[in-house]
């Protein structure tokens, strides 16, 4: 902890104009900064571990597997030895920080899962929503970047008042559906909905 007011050089070395700032320096001097400092407690916690720990965990077994993804919200494993594409997959690492990367490479975790060499799987909720992504994604940095983030975003979100504070606040464009989930219009609802917001590629919440 430093006080930048007492350090006024340290402060300009860092390039630090704001207080409360994060850093992570490294050995060669090199500075990591913490980008939204209107994050909560578990962001600046997520973006250590993603800083500081190793880029992705080993999974032995299909229990290792399974754990690994009920244990934590989202989870990226990458299934098949490692090459070219794996690199490319744990590059990617820092710039999804609400996911957890792992490896695998095991015959019967690629059965268990359904996979080929080569494939990622992205699980959302503790595993609760599946995702593959096949090798023929993953050429470049880029292109597997925006096949990781368009399976991250959710296209149907719950109405609720964090939610309402980051869509008022925002200025992007955006949908509300209200309606009743009791009755089997309210579902019908939905699936016309959801279909909208995909065609327009905006953010859509329900209420």
């Amino acid at each position: 902890k430093i006080d930048i007011s007492k350090n006024p050089q340290i402060s300009k070395t860092y390039n630090v104009s704001l207080a409360p700032d994060f850093k992570i320096i490294k050995k060669d001097g090199f500075a990591i900064d913490f980008v939204g400092l209107d994050k909560k407690q578990n962001d600046l916690i997520d973006w250590l571990k993603k800083h500081l720990l190793p880029p992705y965990r080993e999974l032995e077994t299909i229990y290792d597997a399974q754990s690994f993804v009920r244990k934590h919200l989202n989870t990226l494993i990458y299934f098949g030895p490692k090459s070219a594409s794996f690199d490319i997959f744990v590059s990617l690492n820092v710039d999804f920080v609400s996911v957890q990367f792992g490896h695998c490479e095991t015959e019967t975790c690629y059965q268990h899962y359904k996979v080929k060499e080569g494939d990622l799987m992205l699980f959302k909720k503790n595993g609760n929503v599946e995702f593959l992504i096949n090798k023929s994604q993953m050429n470049s940095e880029d292109e597997l970047r925006g096949a990781i983030s368009s399976k991250m975003i959710d296209n149907l979100l719950e109405f609720n008042s964090e939610l309402s504070d980051k869509i008022f606040n925002d200025r992007s464009p955006g949908l509300i559906l209200y309606r009743n989930k009791t009755t089997s219009k309210g579902k019908h609802l939905e699936m016309i909905f959801e279909e909208v917001s995909r065609i327009l590629h905006v953010n859509s919440t329900l209420n």
